[in-house]
């Protein structure tokens, strides 16, 4: 899956989860085709597979811990909601996301075909599965942040220098950067960035150099 898809998926779910609604994956597809995205719902690069391994990541992923999955029959098959714990799913409305031209709850950013990707609802970056994949990293490898001038690396080296930040690669092989960290690094607020990620090595290995 492109990488400017996968941030407008979670940028919208961002944007879902930030008012507390009820939602499934397709309703996610729905909402990506209103923006203009050419995408697929099902197959292995289908929207409904990054939303459901979103959903499962856990941790400090897309979803809060407030949000669970329900399996539900609302009379065109069984169909998995993400709802917040304490809300009644018998309240989920499908129409309200798959009509055409229904807004999102909040405006999600517009893509920007300038080869750099930004925040999502919450300031965090997402270095992605691809490139953590380059670097021979798998899930629950290490990686060090370290600030490099106005940009910053991501790394393996085995020693890291110090006021750095160590990160583990999560369960969709994704490393999620917090926006303190990004805040601190080029001096401005996480949500305003836009960046660009270049793979690269040296004498130690291969890293990642992010420079907004």
């Amino acid at each position: 899956m492109d990488i400017q898809i996968e941030q407008a998926i979670t940028n919208i779910i961002d944007a879902m989860v930030e008012v507390r609604e009820m939602f499934t994956a397709f309703d996610v597809t729905s909402q990506l085709r209103q923006q203009g995205h050419q995408v697929l719902h099902r197959g292995q690069d289908g929207v409904r597979n990054f939303v459901h391994s979103a959903y499962t990541e856990g941790g400090d992923g897309v979803f809060p811990a407030c949000y669970v999955k329900s399996l539900h029959d609302f009379g065109k098959g069984p169909s998995f909601v993400f709802h917040p714990h304490d809300a009644d799913i018998e309240d989920y409305d499908s129409s309200k996301w798959q009509t055409v031209g229904s807004p999102t709850p909040t405006p999600a950013p517009a893509p920007v075909d300038d080869g750099k990707i930004g925040t999502d609802g919450r300031g965090r970056l997402t270095i992605r599965a691809s490139l953590i994949r380059q670097m021979g990293l798998n899930v629950g490898d290490s990686v060090v942040i370290t600030k490099d001038s106005d940009s910053f690396i991501v790394s393996s080296y085995t020693n890291p220098v110090a006021n750095c930040q160590i990160l583990v690669v999560d369960k969709s092989n994704n490393v999620r950067i917090g926006p303190d960290t990004l805040k601190n690094v080029f001096g401005r607020p996480a949500k305003t960035l836009r960046v660009e990620m270049e793979l690269g090595s040296d004498s130690v290995g291969q890293f990642i150099r992010v420079t907004a």
